[in-house]
């Protein structure tokens, strides 16, 4: 994954995903309702070795050996929860400079 990852532009993944988000959420009719926009990180297993800055090192519990780490943004409010969009996130951002270049 973390390959095909460096091949692409985050600005192409990011291009791709608002496109599909006016789409998805057009039905949800978002004018009318009050949401919050939330951050946060999600992340999946890796097992193999690697010294890629996607891959965050780990404990090594259970065979993992690394967490590929994305940020995620949602869309919420009291009735649910729609993810938007999940952009790779690697050792070297912060938190608030990928937020900022999302908005």
């Amino acid at each position: 994954m973390h390959l095909a990852i460096e091949r692409t532009g985050i600005k192409d993944i990011m291009d791709s995903m608002f496109s599909r988000i006016m789409a998805i959420t057009r039905p949800f009719n978002f004018s009318y309702k009050k949401i919050m926009l939330a951050f946060d990180y999600t992340y999946w297993d890796f097992y193999g070795k690697s010294s890629n800055p996607w891959i965050r090192g780990w404990t090594g519990e259970d065979g993992v050996n690394g967490k590929f780490y994305f940020l995620t943004a949602s869309m919420v409010n009291d009735d649910f929860r729609l993810p938007l969009i999940s952009i790779p996130s690697t050792v070297l951002e912060k938190m608030s400079i990928e937020i900022t270049s999302l908005l």
